[in-house]
């Protein structure tokens, strides 16, 4: 009983404050809202989009077929942004996000958050003395996706990183990183602050909420593993003795900076032209527990180990939001 009550509470509580989160997502078969398309809803819905030979084809080829397949369904009017259902949050299938292989996410899926946002083909462009092995060495394929947890309604904007990096004959690897659950406030300038695979546990409601549906898969809810990335080359080779970093930090290019000012982010992502660098990136082999607030001393030993520079325009898509799909890895099981 006192379990009963005490999810009672929960739901309530996160009902009122709108949840956020690092990881996790619901798949759902509802009705979607009108995307602004004509006949994609129920193709997206009832079929797969990436061919079945897909994971055996180039990283080029790979990247080509994302793209053409966001703007096979690009929208003609950008969606409302959606909030958080605390209830959806709570019953997502965060396994699937932790364990599927592919690119592709399964028919029927929906985000429970990061609903919207814009994604653009991408380069990871190494620095030459690099100390990290595989995919940190450099990818010239990949797909970059902006977003945030949700509707921020003039307040709590929350930005966020999905990364994609496409490999020749072999599953891609892939990245997410935040600044902290609970955002930058009502600064809505997307570029504001340094996004991170490793964020602070924060003491606030909507943290311990989405700190404790995340606990209920993983040991570590507020770090993801980045050491897949260094096991493999983007032409497939496996990497003999891997070495890669614990926490990463993506520097945003300020030259990219929108208003702090209420407004619809995607509108800014989609005047960004290819060629631009997005973020630069830093990498540390540390990579601790930190409690309210980011670590700032172990932040200034991190090392620039690169740039994700731009190769096409920003596009807001159906399939982006919806089937392009972003694995993440369990912090536990690589470090």
């Amino acid at each position: 009983m006192k379990n009963f009550l005490l999810s009672v509470v929960i739901v309530a509580a996160a009902a009122t404050l709108g949840a956020t989160a690092f990881i996790g997502f619901s798949c759902r078969s509802n009705e979607r809202s009108n995307s602004g398309t004509s006949g994609i809803r129920e193709v997206l819905k009832d079929k797969s989009v990436l061919p079945d030979n897909y994971e055996a084809l180039t990283a080029a080829e790979k990247e080509d077929i994302l793209y053409q397949a966001m703007e096979a369904t690009i929208f003609t009017k950008l969606p409302a942004l959606e909030s958080v259902s605390p209830i959806k949050f709570i019953t997502a299938h965060l396994n699937l996000k932790l364990n599927r292989v592919g690119d592709e996410a399964p028919a029927g899926y929906e985000k429970s958050i990061h609903a919207h946002g814009a994604a653009a083909r991408v380069k990871f462009e190494a620095e030459a003395n690099s100390p990290y092995t595989g995919l940190f060495q450099g990818v010239n394929h990949g797909i970059i996706r902006l977003s945030v947890t949700s509707d921020p309604k003039g307040k709590d904007f929350v930005p966020g990183i999905a990364l994609k990096l496409l490999i020749d004959g072999q599953p891609s690897r892939n990245i997410s990183a935040l600044y902290k659950l609970s955002g930058q406030k009502n600064n809505h300038n997307f570029f504001a602050n340094e996004l991170s695979n490793i964020i602070p546990i924060q003491l606030d409601p909507k943290s311990i909420f989405s700190s404790t549906i995340f606990g209920r898969v993983s040991l570590n809810p507020t770090k993801i593993s980045v050491y897949p990335l260094a096991a493999i080359d983007e032409k497939g080779v496996a990497v003999k003795a891997p070495s890669a970093p614990v926490q990463l930090y993506f520097v945003p290019n300020h030259a990219n900076d929108f208003a702090s000012a209420d407004h619809d982010f995607r509108e800014d992502l989609l005047k960004i032209p290819s060629g631009t660098v997005i973020y630069d990136v830093y990498a540390s082999p540390e990579g601790g527990t930190d409690i309210s607030n980011i670590n700032y001393e172990r932040r200034a030993k991190a090392v620039k180990i690169g740039r994700l520079v731009s190769s096409s325009a920003f596009i807001a898509s159906e399939f982006g939001d919806r089937r392009i799909f972003f694995r993440h890895y369990k912090f536990e099981d690589n470090n």
